[in-house]
């Protein structure tokens, strides 16, 4: 049976319901966005690595929410251009002209290991290094990352730190996608599980701890208990945070996700009613 990632226009839909009361201009790239606006740049460099955007396209913005659909494909292997990754020169430009970065989604959340490449999430992000102890654990143990079922899927929910405690703990809403007839990722066959497995532990030295990981009493699981899940930094160099969330935004249920967002708002300086 094929898994499939998120539906894209239910993703689009929730992301708009959580701005549509923005005050400022908001607007909306989808991956055929992106594509398009590469393939001019590629056309104009000569260039494979030719970035989607130039600094100018998003120099007005106040914010930029970077989602990713599918928590299952990794953030910094090259499968396809659609990675925050290439485009690490244009958003340190953007920090430091008093832009804000909310990245959500993916697994292993990191920077690629490679020589070649600056460290945007450990410089701008505040994380320690590439990959974390956990991060890793998570790598070695395939049980994490199969098929959900009772031992794979261990995250019930997050606490939230400092000014997002008020979300302590969310509910997770759990109907995003099908697989046949179920719902994933809280159904295995006919079994629903309340509980997910493809969440990304950060690994923080300088980071401020936004959410920690709620997981339920299996031993096997408590590894996973209180791991860092969600972080917000500032480089001393910049104004405004870049807040990273090793989880989809989506897995919030609406009405959290919404005062989770305008907490952001209120930090970075976005109007909205």
């Amino acid at each position: 049976m094929k898994k499939k990632v998120a539906d894209e226009n239910s993703v689009k839909e929730f992301y708009k319901e959580i701005t549509q009361h923005c005050i400022e201009q908001v607007d909306s790239l989808s991956i055929t966005d992106l594509q398009n606006i590469e393939q001019l740049n590629r056309e104009m460099r000569a260039d494979d690595l030719a970035p989607y955007f130039a600094p100018s396209d998003i120099q007005k913005y106040k914010m930029i929410i970077w989602y990713a659909n599918n928590p299952k494909k990794s953030d910094y292997l090259l499968i396809n251009k659609v990675h925050m990754i290439q485009h690490y020169d244009l958003l340190r430009y953007y920090m430091i002209s008093d832009g804000s970065l909310l990245y959500t989604g993916a697994l292993n959340i990191c920077d690629p290991v490679t020589t070649n490449t600056r460290n945007f999430l450990q410089v701008y992000g505040g994380l320690a290094d590439t990959l974390s102890a956990l991060t890793q654990e998570l790598d070695t143990n395939d049980w994490i990352w199969g098929t959900p079922n009772i031992e794979n899927s261990m995250f019930v929910a997050a606490d939230g730190q400092g000014d997002f405690a008020c979300l302590d703990p969310f509910n997770l809403n759990l109907q995003i996608y099908k697989i046949g007839l179920n719902w994933f990722p809280e159904y295995w066959i006919n079994t629903p599980l309340g509980k997910i497995g493809n969440v990304t532990f950060l690994n923080v030295e300088n980071a401020e701890p936004i959410f920690t990981c709620v997981t339920d009493t299996m031993a096997i699981h408590q590894q996973f208990a209180d791991a860092v899940m969600g972080t917000k930094y500032t480089h001393e160099a910049v104004e405004k945070p870049v807040y990273l969330l090793g989880f989809p935004l989506y897995y919030m249920m609406p009405d959290d996700s919404k005062t989770f967002i305008d907490i952001i708002f209120d930090e970075v300086g976005v109007a909205h009613n």
